[in-house]
């Protein structure tokens, strides 16, 4: 059975249990988004209809988490909770752009963001007025500045291990002086280029780091094969993890936990969570240590495998599988987003879990991934306390 988690709180999930298998979610770029869309829907003066461009990555290429079909769709779907729906013909165009902190400003230690500037104009035959951002002194207001771990992971497709909950470098620290002691381990370990550790036999295993007791293989298959799955051997192309994934190859993330905590995992495809198509969105795994014992009995194998978007939690055909297609024909795609990188990203977060007693509270390419075969995978709910992500790995594959 896997494990799920529901969110019920700031670092609070809910978690789907399968045989080995749980889930939780949260963040601050959709608290951005949401204010920056208040603003646009202010400055639209009661019009319902918008052209909406999408945002443009202005970031360096080896500091892209390739996060443009998040953003672009928390943008769509926020706009359509005001009532805005997109229409070619409208007069009004919203476009932007976003990147995050680039190694030079890093070097002279600017903080991590992800900034998000979005551009509100209004046309009228020849003439075009910006009506967002207003420009002089206030212009920088209408910037999203995003500095939450799990969406600057993201942002910036980071690899490694920073501190993680009792390490002793946050003793006696408030949660704001936690929080730059984690700003500051991964902009160390983004300036070194440090890779994630690949191990295993054929170097199928990937992990944040040389001590991580945390591992990640992608196994994958042919459509057509009747075979079983197999874990794929991963390489670095300057500094960063590649794996070979062909069109019509359907693949699956496995992880091994080898640590004594439950491990929450978070996992995306193309900036899309796996859980981006659910009837319950707000959901993650969780993966229990191996030998853990089950409320039924059964013992737990320490891992989890994730084989694909998840659709429900009821029912037979609960997933459909990881499924690499064409450009422009991937899930991706499917969700509305039309402007594709070259490069496809797998990013996977970990963070240790405590599961909650009854009744208890929290603390505090030319190729892309689509739809594949349905796949039913048994599952439960159950709920976490969940601290900040401390692991994270990120695997492009060729397009």
């Amino acid at each position: 059975m896997r494990f799920l988690h529901v969110s019920t709180g700031l670092l609070l999930a809910a978690a789907l249990l399968s045989d080995s298998q749980l889930l939780a979610a949260n963040g601050n770029l959709s608290e951005q988004v949401s204010e920056s869309v208040q603003k646009i829907v202010s400055a639209m003066n009661g019009s319902q209809k918008v052209s909406f461009k999408g945002f443009t990555d202005l970031s360096r290429a080896s500091l892209s988490g390739q996060i443009k079909p998040l953003i672009d769709e928390l943008f769509r779907e926020e706009l359509k909770r005001h009532e805005v729906s997109h229409s070619d013909e409208a007069n009004l165009v919203l476009k932007g752009e976003f990147f995050v902190t680039d190694s030079d400003d890093l070097q002279k230690g600017q903080p991590l963001r992800l900034t998000i500037k979005p551009e509100l104009t209004k046309r009228n035959g020849m003439d075009v007025q910006i009506l967002l951002p207003i420009k002089g002194l206030s212009e920088a207001k209408h910037f999203a500045q995003i500095d939450s771990t799990r969406d600057l992971a993201l942002a910036f497709g980071f690899n490694g291990a920073i501190p993680g909950e009792g390490s002793p470098k946050f003793e006696g620290k408030s949660e704001a002086e936690q929080k730059a002691i984690r700003q500051e381990e991964m902009a160390k370990l983004l300036l070194d280029r440090a890779p994630p550790f690949l191990h295993g036999q054929g170097n199928t295993l990937i992990s944040s780091s040389k001590t991580s007791q945390i591992d990640l293989a992608i196994r994958a298959k042919s459509l057509k094969s009747t075979g079983d799955y197999v874990p794929r051997e991963v390489k670095l192309v300057e500094g960063l993890a590649n794996v070979p994934l062909e069109i019509d190859d359907v693949y699956e993330l496995v992880v091994t936990n080898r640590t004594n905590r439950h491990v929450v995992v978070d996992a995306s495809v193309d900036g899309l969570s796996v859980f981006y198509f659910s009837q319950s969105p707000g959901l993650r795994w969780v993966v229990p240590p191996k030998n853990y014992k089950n409320a039924d009995g059964s013992v737990h194998d320490g891992t989890l495998t994730i084989v694909g978007w998840h659709k429900s939690v009821e029912g037979n055909d609960n997933h459909l599988r990881f499924l690499v297609t064409e450009l422009g024909k991937g899930a991706v795609t499917k969700a509305g987003i039309t402007s594709r990188e070259k490069v496809g990203a797998i990013h996977v977060q970990y963070s240790f879990a405590d599961p909650l007693p009854e009744g208890a509270s929290p603390k505090s390419a030319s190729h892309e991934t689509g739809f594949g075969p349905s796949e039913t995978v048994n599952q439960k709910v159950a709920r976490y306390e969940i601290a900040v992500p401390h692991e994270f790995v990120t695997v492009r594959y060729s397009r």
